[in-house]
């Protein structure tokens, strides 16, 4: 099983993926499913800590944009504030 944003224990995902959930995935408490001492003590993790910090928990808005597509394509932008945040997944598996 994935969980919101688990950067060392990713699966076949990758850290952009998991970094989408935190906007894409609706819960009222945000889990980020990682090791606290890896996440402030890697240098390859500094770059996005500032981004996990200010990523809202409540949204007081939200919009599925309309290259949305079930099971081909998630595009959702949330709002807080003033500030919208765009969370993009898409299938990971070739058009057969």
């Amino acid at each position: 099983m994935e969980y919101p944003l688990g950067l060392t224990n990713r699966g076949s995902t990758t850290w952009a993926h998991q970094l989408a959930t935190i906007v894409l995935f609706n819960s009222p408490l945000q889990m980020i499913s990682e090791d606290p001492h890896f996440l402030l003590n890697s240098k390859k993790i500094a770059p996005i800590l500032p981004i996990l910090r200010n990523i809202p928990t409540v949204w007081d808005e939200t919009k599925v944009l309309q290259q949305s597509e079930i099971g081909q394509l998630e595009a959702i932008a949330k709002r807080s504030g003033n500030d919208w945040y765009i969370g993009i997944l898409n299938d990971d598996h070739e058009n057969q």
